[in-house]
């Protein structure tokens, strides 16, 4: 990029821990639709949701890889420009600051938008084997509406937040690389909310389904194995 010397670089590692987790997740989907025609099992609203799931992380990957390639993400450098005049070094020109920026925004609303679907599709899967007319569980049903609720809350939330964290919205890839004068100087406290609210959420769904697991007639060893298969969705 320019003027800077690069040192310390994590390009190449975010490239190849992007290509290799978004290749298991193809996988995965892949084999999950591949088995359910195969049995000729009926495809529900999760499988459908876990798709629209893969096909916006799928675009935070090659958002990642196309930061790599031209918006710098994961160079550290030492700047030797000059911009702002005396006093005020070590920063990229505009031309440099501008891909990083628009990269930047892109993968946040993409990746705001992929983690609701991806938890719409577990919720909806936990519904449907744990919640039917024969055998209905109220209060686990709530739990679900309730969880689903705050997940779109938080989208909502999260979602305007980030679109409109600076104004005008350009000034996200602004060209002031001094300070950026439409972004709050404590957005940082916006993106720490974001993740840890996201991360209750996590928690909760992880969680859900102890409370019905409880009252399968299984050996505890069974009900600790099917509670590992769950327990992957964290992954």
């Amino acid at each position: 990029m320019g003027d800077g010397q690069t040192v310390n670089g994590q390009a190449r590692t975010i490239v190849a821990v992007s290509a290799v987790l978004s290749a298991l997740a193809i996988l995965a989907v892949a084999l999950r639709f591949y088995t359910k025609t195969y049995k000729d099992v009926k495809f529900y609203k999760e499988d459908w949701l876990i798709l629209g799931g893969l096909a916006l992380t799928l675009g935070v990957t090659i958002n990642n890889i196309v930061g790599v390639a031209v918006g710098g993400i994961g160079e550290q450098e030492i700047w030797t420009n000059i911009y702002a005049g005396d006093g005020v070094a070590l920063f990229p020109t505009p031309k440099e600051l501008l891909p990083d920026g628009k990269v930047m925004f892109v993968m946040q609303i993409m990746h705001t938008c992929a983690m609701p679907v991806i938890k719409a599709s577990v919720l909806a899967f936990y519904r449907r084997i744990f919640v039917t007319p024969a055998k209905s569980s109220r209060s686990f049903n709530i739990a679900i509406w309730v969880i689903a609720t705050y997940v779109l809350l938080w989208w909502i939330s999260i979602f305007f937040a980030t679109l409109l964290q600076c104004n005008p919205i350009s000034d996200n890839w602004g060209t002031d690389p001094l300070q950026l004068p439409g972004c709050p100087s404590n957005i940082n406290v916006m993106y720490q909310t974001a993740a840890f609210t996201n991360l209750v959420s996590d928690i909760a769904i992880l969680t859900l389904p102890f409370f019905p697991m409880r009252k399968l007639q299984l050996p505890m060893g069974r009900k600790i194995a099917v509670l590992c298969i769950f327990m992957t969705g964290g992954v």
